[in-house]
């Protein structure tokens, strides 16, 4: 009996997720001309649309909407990148200098976590999109240096990929001045 009566509500369970999946798609579907539009305005088109379109928020989000997604990108990259230089530190074999620059990058992306990440969330929500510009720019300019500080880096594409997208969140944050 548990059965049969487990086979209905797992149907249902499953059409009705699939049914959500589809109703999501068409949402972003309907506002991707505009996270087009915004997106060209900014210095890594491919990326940002690629980035916000994969959100299921960007479906029904403003410009503020986006920003606050690519800020929140800004935030999961850092977290991935600060994994990474974890492994790599306990992983061992890496030379002095290489070390001290791994080291030097825990500094660093620690701020962009601690602080802009949290200064440029705090001043979207308030609608104080100068301080949150500077928050995105900060951490562009902690990821910019954060790579320089290597003679070969282990970590160039993550370094990279943390400066693009949050420049991209800066120039976003910009259209709202």
């Amino acid at each position: 009996m548990k059965t049969s009566i487990s086979l209905p509500i797992f149907i249902f369970l499953l059409y009705t997720l699939l049914l959500s999946f589809t109703h999501c798609s068409v949402l972003a579907h309907k506002n991707t001309p505009f996270v087009d539009k915004i997106c060209k305005q900014t210095p890594y088109h491919a990326l940002c649309l690629k980035t916000l379109l994969s959100d299921p928020r960007s479906a029904v989000a403003d410009v503020r909407g986006l920003a606050i997604i690519m800020v929140d990108v800004i935030k999961r990259d850092t977290v991935s990148i600060l994994s990474r230089i974890n492994e790599l530190l306990k992983k061992g074999g890496t030379d002095p200098h290489t070390r001290g620059a791994l080291l030097d990058c825990i500094d660093k992306y620690n701020a962009v976590l601690k602080g802009d990440v949290p200064e440029a969330m705090e001043a979207l929500e308030k609608g104080d999109y100068k301080f949150a510009e500077q928050g995105a720019t900060d951490a562009s300019l902690e990821a910019r240096v954060c790579e320089e500080n290597f003679e070969t880096s282990p970590i160039t594409n993550m370094n990279k990929l943390v400066h693009h997208v949050s420049l991209v969140a800066a120039s976003i944050v910009r259209m709202l001045l």
